[in-house]
């Protein structure tokens, strides 16, 4: 083998490497979902077109960031539902939440009840509405929100967060 053809090859493994780690790096940060948590299983998970398409019609706008994810989750204790928007920017992840936040505070239709509280670290906001409690907190730039059913909303919150 010649020097042009060593040099090659050691510029090839170069470039291997290079595009193996900035996609490893590009999966670590891509958010997962566990598969279980407490009782909870996944049922079905929504492509990233529908998740926004929902997450827009249930607000009645456009509000949804690029990147959004919906996955449902049962049991036969009960069920929930985990809505996850990612954002470019932690501030703006920030923003939104202290929007949903204000907008249930000060009456809201829909959801009622409201409280938070710091669990693991993370400033939960609860509510309750459509029959369930809803839970949502901010992860850096991830913006969680999450339905449960009653029976089992704390125990599977308490579950779910363990898995962050």
């Amino acid at each position: 083998m010649n020097k042009r053809t060593r040099l090659l090859l050691f510029f090839a493994f170069v470039i291997i490497i290079i595009v193996a780690s900035v996609v490893t790096i590009q999966e670590t940060n891509r958010p997962t979902f566990p598969e279980s948590f407490g009782l909870l299983t996944i049922e079905h998970r929504l492509g990233k077109q529908e998740a926004a398409d929902l997450i827009n019609r249930l607000h009645g706008k456009g509000i949804a960031p690029e990147h959004n994810e919906v996955v449902f989750y049962s049991s036969q204790s009960g069920t929930a539902t985990l809505y996850l928007s990612v954002y470019s920017k932690p501030n703006d992840a920030r923003n939104a939440e202290e929007r949903m936040a204000q907008l249930i505070r000060n009456g809201n239709p829909v959801f009622g009840e409201y409280n938070k509280f710091i669990q693991n670290g993370l400033v939960v906001h609860r509510c309750f509405g459509l029959q369930q409690e809803h839970f949502f907190f901010l992860s850096k730039n991830l913006l969680y929100w999450i339905a449960i059913d009653p029976p089992i909303a704390r125990q599977s919150l308490d579950a779910f967060l363990e898995t962050l």
